[in-house]
């Protein structure tokens, strides 16, 4: 006799997610990556901005091989070496991120400027 019979359990969630952390992290990521360029640092090479981007990547629960949206900020094109159809697709995916992750931060702002702030 078979045993019960098993379901996938539905997981609403499964996918990306932009919420409230995933905004803060991206705009620290971004605040980063406008200091190391004003100072002239290579961004691929600092700790805090890969940290950030660790922070992102699972905060957007993006997979391992999926390309971080702090990875195209201040790129409008995608680079000469990615020549591939996947390539492209997920150059694209992380543009989308970037653009939602970055009109959030706007909103997040004028939200807090909105804010009478608490008198101390």
């Amino acid at each position: 006799m078979p045993g019960p019979i098993r379901k996938p359990l539905f997981h609403p969630t499964a996918g990306t997610v932009i919420n409230p952390e995933a905004v803060e992290i991206f705009a620290k990521g971004v605040r980063r990556i406008k200091r190391l360029a004003r100072v002239g640092k290579n961004r691929w090479y600092d700790r805090q901005l890969l940290g950030y981007s660790s922070e992102l990547m699972g905060a957007l629960r993006l997979k391992p091989w999926e390309r971080d949206p702090l990875d195209v900020v201040g790129f409008d094109r995608p680079w000469s070496w990615l020549e591939g159809e996947l390539e492209l697709a997920d150059w694209r995916h992380a543009m989308e991120l970037r653009d939602q992750l970055l009109a959030a931060t706007r909103m997040a702002g004028r939200k807090a400027a909105a804010e009478p702030s608490p008198a101390a």
